[in-house]
């Protein structure tokens, strides 16, 4: 871990003054980027496009959310850095949160224009959708023709960006309740790159390995943005699913970084000859609880410690990770530097509490669909804004920040809070290939009680209640009720739908 290295915050001029002075330093020809066809773009390449791209909304007033709908590739990223060279704030739009999604996200932040593209529609079978939105105009790319390579760069243009201007838009799954529109400033993305670097010791010849989505904050801001705004070499994939591809397109490339959630680690490993991930120094786990079977299964096959951490996208996301230095098995590592944490009792939990954390990376808000195009900015006190993460955490001796679970994915019965992770976890253990979820409903007697919500008609308590002896539970982890469906609900991200699996709970 790099402690003693200074901090620096955005430049005025935002994130594409920051892209201009990071072509300046590594070198206008460096190349930076490849996609999946293996063509490499150097910073030039970005530069170039990104200038003939802002000519699609350069009618648009200053400061007006422009909308993307397009795929994980570089000329989205020359897109982004168009819009802010330009002074809009970039409303990145999800493909897989299906019709009703984006429909709900241009609605919160008020859109009334999206920059997409034929070829992609077509690819993902949504050629109908700007149809779903006649309020909304549609430009696309490909209408938009390459200019000539442009010799001198202005390195003046855009300096009225203030570093805490609005620069993102993304958007929460909804497994809650409807999608919030999470506005992120230059300065939060930016900060949040120093804050990882000063934790992680990347090195100048790192590879990153990135088939992270760049509407997720994890692909867009540490995927991304940090290895091109600090001259690392990306290798970008469209996908996370072409999981037969990754682990053959890791080895060829020798890449030595690379992020993915639990899920994804999984397949790609499986999916990997033994030698394919030979190359990689660092591997980075977030957005999900990272599972000890996957973890083992990296270690004992390829040798390769995975590093979990922990983020949300209201802090762009880094919260913590752990580094090589000191992996704490369990925990999500240490706080980043310039964050804080805080922790809210919560009843019947003995140990820990509601996590709410602060730092220059929290978000300036939410665009919320009862009150759409307003944004509604994070409670301060004492003048900084703290976050309330919603996820149920404890502070270890070592400075290491465990995560127990979101408050949601607790039950309290009979006064004790209850993870269902845990109930799902015995269920796991006896039927690894089905799927199962455990949720609370009310009970007049015991506060709530679990219901496990399975594709195994055979599950039964008392099965469940052997393997909890085993691992020596106790008998108020098992579930009081089961309810065998043909598959679990979920959104179109692949998260659980929480709604949904509530109501279902209620009919057990």
């Amino acid at each position: 871990m790099i402690q003693d290295k200074p901090l620096s915050s955005c430049p005025q001029g935002g994130l594409w003054r920051a892209f201009l002075l990071a072509g300046a330093t590594h070198g206008w020809s460096r190349a930076v980027i490849e996609d999946m066809s293996e063509q490499v773009w150097t910073y030039r390449d970005l530069y170039n496009r990104a200038i003939s791209l802002r000519t699609l909304w350069q009618s648009q007033p200053k400061n007006t959310p422009i909308g993307f709908l397009l795929p994980s590739h570089p000329e989205t990223l020359s897109a982004l850095f168009a819009a802010w060279s330009e002074h809009h704030v970039a409303a990145v739009l999800n493909i897989t949160a299906g019709v009703a999604g984006i429909q709900a996200a241009c609605q919160v932040v008020g859109l009334t224009l999206v920059v997409s593209s034929r070829k992609f529609l077509e690819a993902v079978n949504a050629q109908a959708l700007p149809s779903t939105l006649p309020e909304v105009q549609w430009l696309f790319i490909e209408d938009i023709e390459q200019q000539p390579e442009l010799i001198e760069v202005d390195m003046a243009i855009a300096q009225t960006i203030l570093p805490d201007d609005e620069a993102v838009v993304l958007f929460t799954s909804g497994s809650e309740g409807s999608p919030k529109g999470v506005a992120l400033s230059h300065n939060n993305l930016f900060i949040n790159i120093e804050q990882t670097c000063a934790q992680l010791d990347f090195l100048p010849n790192d590879r990153f390995f990135i088939a992270l989505p760049l509407f997720h904050s994890f692909g867009l801001t540490v995927g991304c943005l940090l290895p091109l705004l600090k001259g690392y070499y990306v290798v970008l994939y469209p996908s996370p699913l072409l999981v037969k591809q990754i682990p053959k397109a890791i080895k060829a490339k020798q890449c030595t970084v690379l992020f993915g959630s639990s899920s994804f680690f999984s397949q790609w490993g499986r999916s990997a000859d033994d030698d394919d991930m030979a190359s990689l120094r660092y591997v980075i786990a977030g957005a999900e609880k990272l599972q000890p079977t996957v973890r083992t299964y990296w270690q004992n096959r390829f040798s390769i410690p995975i590093l979990e951490g922990y983020g949300v996208t209201e802090t762009a996301p880094v919260i913590a990770v752990n580094t090589l230095e000191n992996n704490k098995v369990g925990s999500v590592g240490q706080l980043i530097p310039m964050m804080q944490a805080a922790f809210s009792p919560v009843d019947g939990l003995a140990v820990g509490g509601r996590l709410h954390v602060s730092g220059p990376n929290v978000m300036l808000g939410y665009y919320l669909a009862e009150a759409p195009q307003r944004l509604s900015p994070v409670p301060s006190l004492l003048g900084a804004p703290w976050y309330d993460t919603g996820d149920l955490a404890c502070m270890n001796d070592d400075g290491t920040l465990t995560i127990l679970g979101r408050q949601k994915r607790f039950a309290k019965v009979g006064g004790e809070m209850v993870s269902l992770a845990v109930t799902e976890s015995l269920a796991q253990h006896l039927d690894p290939e089905g799927q199962h979820a455990a949720a609370a409903v009310a009970d007049p007697q015991r506060g709530e009680r679990i219901v496990l919500l399975t594709t195994n008609p055979h599950l039964s308590r008392s099965l469940l209640a052997e393997v909890a002896k085993q691992q020596q539970l106790p008998e108020i982890v098992l579930p009081r009720a089961f309810l065998v469906v043909e598959k679990l609900p979920v959104l179109a991200s692949g998260k659980l739908d929480l709604a949904a699996l509530a109501s279902l709970a209620m009919q057990a």
